[in-house]
């Protein structure tokens, strides 16, 4: 774990690092679209995704979860979110990787063993995540990054998410390249275009909207 820390977020990172900002392109097969995600410790986030004619942002603060829909010339529209799509979108707002919230104490890692991923000699980490779920969390050995982790579902459901294309941002190492399917098949493709660390936002920004409450 102390090597892990070491080259994923620092000690000084994680007693420093308040918000990460990154901005790229979601690809669903159906659409590929720009969006601008926004992470604010503890449990803060901004999801916004420009479908040219409008743009949806998804906001997360604590166990609220809203919807705001912009469209030129108009006045926004809100909606709370509510049902399994919460938990989906409050699982998004997890600030760090699943092993460095497990050491925070948000979940707890079960196993590390040795494996293989792709036919590469790996370290497969097994855990529980902050929500219950089982997931394994595969690790390159020299570089201490990620390569895949594996989300098991209550319904018996595997999710997948592949992660390459790492880029130091100050100290914390990003991948820019994200590609998640489910059972073998691809839900998204991220391809991240820009990262940055404490680009300072205020809190107020992802409460809930007035009309909401």
């Amino acid at each position: 774990m102390t090597a892990y820390l070491a080259t994923n977020c620092k000690p000084p990172l994680l007693e420093t690092t308040q918000t990460i900002r990154v901005a790229g392109r979601i690809d669903s097969g159906l659409a590929n679209e720009s969006f601008v995600l926004i992470k604010k410790q503890p449990n803060l986030m901004l999801f916004t995704i420009d479908r040219k004619t409008h743009q949806i942002t998804f906001g997360v603060h604590g166990d609220k979860v809203w919807r705001r829909v912009r469209i030129p010339n108009r006045d926004d529209e809100f909606i709370n979110i509510e049902g399994d799509e919460v938990y989906t979108w409050k699982s998004q707002a997890r600030f760090y990787d699943r092993i460095i919230q497990a050491h925070l104490g948000d979940g707890s890692i079960l196993n590390i063993e040795p494996s293989d991923w792709e036919n590469i000699d790996c370290l497969k980490v097994k855990l529980k995540d902050g929500d219950g779920d089982r997931v394994d969390i595969y690790i390159d050995p020299l570089t201490m990054h990620p390569l895949a982790e594996e989300q098991y579902r209550d319904n018996g459901a595997v999710q997948q998410t592949k992660f390459s294309d790492y880029r130091d941002i100050d100290g914390m190492p990003i991948p820019f390249n994200m590609v998640t399917t489910v059972d073998g098949e691809v839900l998204n493709r991220i391809e991240l275009e820009s990262a940055a660390l404490n680009t300072g936002i205020m809190s107020r920004l992802f409460e809930v909207p007035d009309s909401l409450l």
